[in-house]
């Protein structure tokens, strides 16, 4: 990962510099809100940080997601960058060229920066105003069904060295590596009477592992052994709380697919499922479906297709692992498909 270093003499000249340079670079943009498209006219005042190699997942443009296959994925306006300069020193870029969704897109830095390479993050929503710190919450709230919007939210972030191009001097080009390892889970419910009327309210992700907690990811990433508040839970809050249908015999990713953001490494996984109804009123329902320890590699997406049917005796009591059909249905209810890289995955 890149470090770029500097004498004590160097980063108070260079500090100075820089600050009066975003001054001066900001003054360029009065009556021009920040999340606005930089005018053409303007863009050769500035060093430009060109995106290559596609671009990043982004609130719900993360467009025609499949099972086993991969995704179209789109900047948007109010998409920003960090330039890491050092432990105390990051500088947001002053604007971009975007106007509607789209794979590629330059962004706009003050003028006057010769290194070969630095090193550029994304680190979500636009709330994030320190150039620091991404937050893996407890809980993510997930509003619409197989829509990712609340991953900016919840840690979905990137990292790239942005390299010099030859005979341009103010031009850079970066390709960005998502840090988080990704889940798409799918559940259905294969008891015709129980699913009827069924909705699913919430999804639990544990893991013997940290799978969520705090980091500066300009200068250390996802690196557990820099993290704080480091858990071993996420919680998904389906539009609460209403929850989404789960009255689906098979799987059907349109009503009720749930996407998660967590920290990669090996996870052994447990999910658990809570749903209601009508058979048993007043009832929350839990089905657990135990994936095993498995490598969750960064910049990926794994697809999990669960069966959350419990099925009961004639007393309306849960059938204990064991019983017959209970191992049966434990044998066949989770598919775990095979991990994505966001790279092999752009613009399919």
């Amino acid at each position: 990962r890149l470090k770029i270093q500097f004498s004590m003499i160097k980063n108070m000249k260079q500090r100075i510099f820089l600050w009066g340079m975003l001054a001066l670079a900001t003054s360029f943009l009065v009556g021009c809100g920040s999340d606005e498209a930089v005018p053409a006219a303007q863009h050769s005042q500035y060093t430009t940080f060109r995106s290559s190699g596609g671009a990043l997942t982004r609130a719900h443009y993360m467009l025609n997601h499949t099972k086993g296959t991969g995704a179209t994925v789109s900047w948007q306006p109010d998409d920003h960058l960090w330039l890491y300069l050092s432990e105390d020193l990051r500088l947001k870029d002053i604007g971009n060229d975007i106007t509607t969704l789209t794979p590629q897109a330059n962004f706009y830095f003050p003028s006057g920066y010769e290194r070969n390479s630095y090193k550029v993050d994304f680190l979500g929503h636009t709330a994030n105003t320190d150039g620091r710190y991404i937050n893996i919450n407890a809980q993510h709230y997930q509003n619409v069904p197989n829509n990712t919007d609340h991953m900016r939210y919840n840690g979905d972030c990137a990292e790239g060295t942005a390299t010099k191009v030859a005979g341009q001097d103010n031009l850079y080009e970066v390709t960005f590596t998502h840090l988080p390892a990704y889940l798409c889970i799918m559940p259905y419910n294969s008891d015709d009477v129980v699913r009827t009327g069924a909705v699913i309210k919430n999804v639990k992700v544990l893991s013997n592992n940290p799978i969520r907690g705090r980091f500066d990811v300009g200068q250390y990433g996802l690196d557990v052994n820099h993290g704080t508040n480091l858990a071993n839970d996420i919680e998904m809050v389906l539009n609460s709380p209403n929850g989404f249908p789960i009255d689906n015999a098979t799987m059907d990713q349109a009503k009720n697919a749930v996407y998660v953001v967590m920290l990669p490494g090996w996870h052994d996984l447990t999910i658990e499922f809570y749903y209601t109804s009508p058979k048993f009123p007043g009832q929350t329902l839990c089905a657990r479906r135990n994936i095993g320890n498995r490598e969750y590699k960064a910049n990926s997406m794994t697809d999990i297709v669960a069966d959350i049917a419990n099925y009961y005796g004639a007393d309306n009591e849960y059938i204990t692992v064991g019983d017959e059909v209970s191992l049966a249905k434990k044998q066949g209810a989770v598919q775990v498909y095979e991990d994505k890289t966001w790279n092999s995955m752009l613009n399919q």
